[in-house]
């Protein structure tokens, strides 16, 4: 678990039980439609879909479309010594 974790809106989101969808950066229009009707009727199910926030898939517009959901940023990454 990271060290810090700093969360804007309803912390209580990651208590849930949670999925998230992923795919392709360039995806077709069908592509996106087919992950944004999943991830909603994920989300309809009670699952908090997760989001990297990225182009394509994963972007909100583009796949990760439901009720309720949380996105991820990462800043400043450092790993190893």
């Amino acid at each position: 678990a990271p060290p810090i974790l700093n969360v804007l809106g309803e912390a209580e989101l990651l208590q849930r039980p949670m999925i998230a969808v992923v795919g392709a950066r360039n995806a077709s229009a069908n592509g996106r439609r087919f992950a944004r009707d999943l991830a909603a009727a994920l989300g309809r199910g009670g699952l908090v879909v997760i989001s990297g926030l990225a182009r394509g898939i994963g972007s909100p517009g583009g796949g990760q479309a439901g009720e309720e959901g949380v996105a991820i940023q990462l800043d400043e990454l450092k790993l190893g010594a």
